[in-house]
């Protein structure tokens, strides 16, 4: 793969599609600000899930209960 534009080509290369990704944040509300408000991606949904040793692992983070 090359970085460097071929001729009337703006960009080198282009993302497509995203499938699955997971992000821990802090303030679900900032980060939906940021990644739709001034990114521009579609927020399709939200899911919550219930505090569990599971989660707490695939998330790395410990859950203040």
């Amino acid at each position: 793969m090359t970085l460097q534009p071929e001729a009337g080509d703006a960009r080198p290369f282009g993302i497509t599609r995203v499938d699955h990704t997971g992000i821990t944040v802090s303030s679900l509300k900032d980060s939906l600000d940021f990644w739709v408000g001034t990114l521009g991606f579609q927020h399709l949904y939200t899911w919550d899930f219930k505090n569990d040793a599971f989660i707490e692992n695939l998330v790395g983070l410990k859950v203040l209960r």
